[in-house]
């Protein structure tokens, strides 16, 4: 598989990577600094950083509930498509990186 097939197929899966780890460190933050040390992370907690806790976890949570099966879905239909046809669809998806 080329470069340029590669980032075809697996963009989603960044995707829905990169949005687990804004997850995860937004629910980190909120777990050290709220629980362990007894801030206010939040309005909800009392006088705290007017910060967007819900809205980020909850954007962050739904792209990755929406881009992590249907990149690996893509994924699999693209690879197993370049795998069925025995060549890789450069003609027909030009890539920029491949040029000199």
């Amino acid at each position: 598989m080329k470069r340029c097939d590669a980032l075809i197929a697996f963009t989603l899966l960044t995707i829905a990577c990169l949005a687990a780890a804004v997850f995860l460190a937004v629910f980190a933050y909120m777990y050290v600094f709220g629980t362990i040390f007894g801030f206010n992370v939040s309005t909800l907690d009392g006088p705290g950083p007017r910060w967007l806790f819900p809205t980020t976890m909850y954007l962050s949570g739904l792209t990755f509930a929406i881009a992590a099966p249907a990149g690996i879905a893509w994924a699999l239909i693209y690879t197993l498509g370049i795998k069925k046809i025995g060549k890789s669809r450069k003609s027909a998806f030009p890539c920029a990186l491949h040029t000199a």
